[in-house]
């Protein structure tokens, strides 16, 4: 299976596990140098040639309560 483009990419899925499931996932990826994402596309979806991506969107910062700072 070809990696998809990105406009082909809309449908997402939610997958349940626990905290501890998903902790070694993430190690999982880290030691390969890849994203979570692109590890479950190629454990989930048989998709061997998925690569990181850049971002298509940058999460906001949850705790940032001023964009710009007042000035004067």
């Amino acid at each position: 299976m070809s990696e998809p483009r990105a406009k082909d990419r809309r449908a997402a899925v939610l997958v349940r596990m626990s905290e501890e499931q998903k902790a070694l996932l993430v190690e999982e990826a880290a030691m390969e140098g890849i994203s979570l994402q692109v590890l479950m596309e190629r454990r989930l979806l048989g998709n061997a040639d998925a690569t990181n991506r850049n971002p298509g969107r940058i999460p906001k910062d949850r705790n940032q309560t001023e964009l710009f700072k007042m000035t004067g």
